[in-house]
């Protein structure tokens, strides 16, 4: 839908006749505007989906505008085939940001616009169509100054009255000529006004082929927002951030040693239970400065908690290091993931990415709010090797190791020796007695009695992956083929 409405806005229409002018729609449209502008803020939600029966979009919104330039306008819709697209379009009253969109869609350089000056196009809009404010991002290179005047209601008219709820609404139609492309591009409106609250009730918007409903559920002028609401940078996005990267680690800590820290200081050192094969890089688990004690870490048999976040547990093996290599090679691998959770943490906290790698261990200038420590702790790690992990920061984080050939392994570059260590530790293998009752029962397999053989297949199974190497035996010196297929 949000791709239909961009779409549909740019189909070339002849402009209508001119109607003769209104004067009691204009005034009231007036009216509403005037309000609007006057407000020191304003904070909007809307909802609107195609008119048609059937069609499952859904576009939901909001809008809150603050003093000064602030704004954040964020657009959600709920495509076909459960496909949801988001845009936002925000700004701290110094500079604006814009995210998301439409994929293969263009996007407009939002980082030249004057902030007041868009504010101003989304308090009109808000009279007009809510969802107008996707325009001034989608595929608009025009000024907004000018995008401002496009919004301008034309040919306004009293379409006479209609009850909405308990409100006897004034309908008022009027058009919207957008100067994208070679032609006149008209939206035609309806809108039904609560004339005593000035509030519009609904919204019908014509978009050639395509009439859209809107519906405002919340209108409110002069709305009070938290402080620091439209900063870019708040105290909620350091702890969301810190959040994220604690939680990465968690997850690292259960892909690498089987099982979850016991607490998040558990990330930094090896617990004293854990077998002396399995991994544990140097470090640990953890690249920032301090490990956050003010965030809540626990788990049940399910899931774990860090903060706010809840996440399903792992079913993870441990990871063995069977030679220096191996270890050295999987230590490259989770000091990689560490510096990219420091980035995304970084860019979780100030809205941008780091712009040079130093930027995780030195808060740069720009950024308001810092963890202890910094985001990689005092300063960046080497790889195992011993030489500085390639960062590339140009448009992207991006994280690789100097020497790649011989280090970086495939599966098919492991010895026999190396993949037997790494299974042993993976799938420790049965006792004596288990194995025993193994061996018993892959004897079974050639048995005369399907009821014997399928019985024997249960049991091996039911011994899980520990039974896997007595298996691999037997298959190794089978000879019966019945035998050999069962347990292939």
């Amino acid at each position: 839908m949000l791709r239909l409405l961009l779409a549909a806005a740019l189909i070339f229409q002849a402009a209508p006749p001119v109607q003769e002018p209104d004067k009691a729609a204009a005034e009231l449209l007036q009216k509403l505007e005037d309000q609007v502008m006057k407000a020191k803020t304003l904070h909007v939600e809307f909802e609107a989906a195609p008119a048609a029966a059937g069609r499952p979009e859904k576009l939901k919104g909001e809008l809150k505008i603050g003093e000064n330039g602030a704004f954040f306008l964020t657009v959600e819709v709920n495509e076909r085939a459960g496909r949801v697209e988001k845009l936002t379009i925000k700004s701290d009253g110094k500079s604006i940001v814009a995210e998301g969109g439409p994929r293969g869609m263009g996007r407009a350089d939002v980082s030249k616009w004057k902030p007041e000056t868009v504010q101003r196009c989304l308090k009109r809009a808000s009279n007009q169509a809510n969802f107008l404010g996707m325009f001034l991002v989608m595929g608009r290179d025009s000024d907004p100054e000018s995008v401002f005047e496009q919004f301008a209601p034309k040919d306004a008219k009293v379409e006479g009255k209609e009850k909405v709820g308990d409100v006897e609404a004034t309908m008022v139609s009027f058009g919207l000529d957008l100067k994208e492309g070679p032609g006149a591009n008209r939206m035609s409106f309806k809108v039904w006004i609560d004339p005593s609250k000035l509030r519009v009730l609904k919204r019908e918007i014509n978009l050639g082929p395509e009439t859209i409903n809107e519906t405002t559920t919340k209108f409110e002028l002069n709305a009070a927002f938290p402080p620091d609401f439209f900063e870019f940078q708040n105290a909620a996005m350091l702890l969301d951030a810190r959040t994220y990267q604690a939680a990465t680690s968690v997850l690292l800590h259960a892909r690498y040693t089987g099982r979850l820290p016991k607490t998040l200081e558990d990330l930094a050192r090896r617990p004293a239970d854990l077998p002396a094969g399995v991994l544990w890089p140097e470090g640990g688990f953890w690249i920032g400065g301090a490990i956050p004690k003010d965030i809540p870490y626990a788990s049940d048999a399910t899931h774990f908690t860090v903060g706010a976040l809840k996440e399903p547990i792992p079913a993870y093996s441990p990871v063995g290091a069977p030679t220096d290599r191996v270890r050295k090679f999987f230590e490259a691998r989770v000091r990689i993931q560490l510096l990219k959770a420091g980035a995304e943490a970084f860019r979780k906290s100030s809205t941008f990415l780091p712009k040079a790698p130093q930027d995780l261990v030195k808060k740069p200038d720009s950024v308001r709010f810092w963890p202890d420590g910094g985001w990689a702790g005092a300063g960046l790690p080497s790889d195992p090797w011993g030489d500085p992990f390639i960062i590339r920061t140009e448009g992207s984080f991006t994280v690789g190791i100097a020497k790649p050939k011989g280090r970086m392994l495939k599966m098919s570059d492991l010895t026999a020796d190396e993949k037997t260590g790494l299974d042993l530790l993976a799938r420790p293998p049965l006792g004596e007695k288990d194995a025993a009752e193994v061996d018993a029962l892959i004897r079974q397999l050639g048995g005369e009695k399907l009821s014997d053989r399928e019985t024997a297949t249960k049991g091996i199974l039911a011994k899980g992956s520990g039974a896997l190497h007595i298996v691999l035996a037997g298959l190794a010196r089978e000879k019966d083929p019945e035998v050999a297929s069962r347990l292939a």
